[in-house]
């Protein structure tokens, strides 16, 4: 199954969109109905991984 999806990145230089571990920094969507889901959301939630923050996130983000 193919689902439609995003990827969503707010850094300050095309350089930070991986971090030193060569991770993506930033939010990956995918569309489930209507609606659009965060993936990195959705697995923090689940307690399938832990949030890392970064110097390039917002307020809005480090409060999700």
């Amino acid at each position: 199954m193919t689902l439609p999806c995003r990827v969503r990145t707010q850094v300050d230089s095309p350089d930070e969109v991986f971090d030193t571990y060569g991770r993506f920094v930033g939010d990956v969507l995918v569309k489930v109905g209507r609606d659009w889901v965060d993936v990195n959301t959705w697995l923090a939630e689940q307690g399938w991984a832990f949030p890392t923050f970064y110097n390039s996130m917002t307020a809005d983000e480090i409060e999700t």
